[in-house]
């Protein structure tokens, strides 16, 4: 991966056209994740990105950019969809610009250059797309691997305490409005236990007279949580997204 990243920067640095605008910034999911912050997989077949909005929505970047790719593609020998952004069909356009902007916010870069820079996507939406990519039951791909994926974003995400189960269901940045499988987060909640011995995912109620949630834990004793279970964990960004959108750096 390193080494097709490497090839990209430097073809990068060949267009005047775009490193006018450098570093070309992404946002990568999947298999990026887990080889190359979670490191649970060793491998990982293709590189799923999203381009920075500002850029995708400009034809003259755009282009510039898969002719790129097209040109590391080939001086590489690797499969035409070895970087490709396939995951624009599960994103919603509207969506993408605050999702690029959290996962910007959340700083964990997976390859870094002076032309070139690819973060981790917002943990919280790389779960949801792991959860629903499990909930959709494909045949045509080895559960394990997800789930493999999905107990680590679950460790990233988790702080003191474990997630709720019910912040975990809801996630939804397409706000499409159908939850996440109870058995598929059962499933998730499972194999956590099983790898790390601690609670991952755990169902929370409101405690009225504290104010706060709480949760059984392995004990069987009850515990507060004084955050919002609820709430991202990661801060909202403020700011018109749309003007975002329209001005380039």
């Amino acid at each position: 991966m390193d080494r097709a990243l490497g090839l990209l920067s430097s073809a990068i640095e060949q267009s005047e056209i775009l490193m006018a605008v450098a570093p070309i910034r992404y946002i990568s999911f999947g298999g990026t994740l887990a080889v190359k912050v979670f490191q649970n997989r060793e491998n990982t077949e293709d590189v799923d990105i999203l381009l920075d909005p500002n850029l995708e929505a400009l034809s003259i970047y755009y282009d510039e950019i898969q002719h790129a790719i097209s040109t590391v593609t080939t001086k590489g020998g690797y499969e035409n969809d070895w970087f490709n952004d396939a995951c624009r069909l599960f994103t919603a356009r509207e969506k993408r610009p605050k999702l690029f902007l959290k996962s910007v916010q959340q700083n964990i870069a997976v390859y870094r250059s002076s032309s070139l820079v690819v973060y981790a996507a917002s943990f919280e939406y790389a779960l949801e797309r792991k959860l629903r990519r499990m909930d959709s039951n494909s045949l045509l791909r080895d559960r394990s691997i997800d789930l493999s994926d999905t107990v680590a974003l679950i460790h990233a995400l988790r702080d003191t305490h474990p997630l709720s189960r019910d912040y975990v269901q809801e996630l939804d940045l397409n706000e499409c409005g159908t939850p996440v499988e109870n058995k598929v987060v059962s499933l998730v909640a499972k194999e956590y236990l099983e790898k790390y011995q601690q609670q991952g995912i755990v169902e929370m109620i409101w405690d009225e007279e504290g104010q706060c949630h709480t949760y059984t834990n392995l004990q069987d004793k009850v515990v507060s949580v004084p955050r919002n279970p609820h709430e991202p964990l990661y801060n909202e960004i403020i700011g018109d997204i749309g003007a975002y959108i329209c001005t380039l750096r």
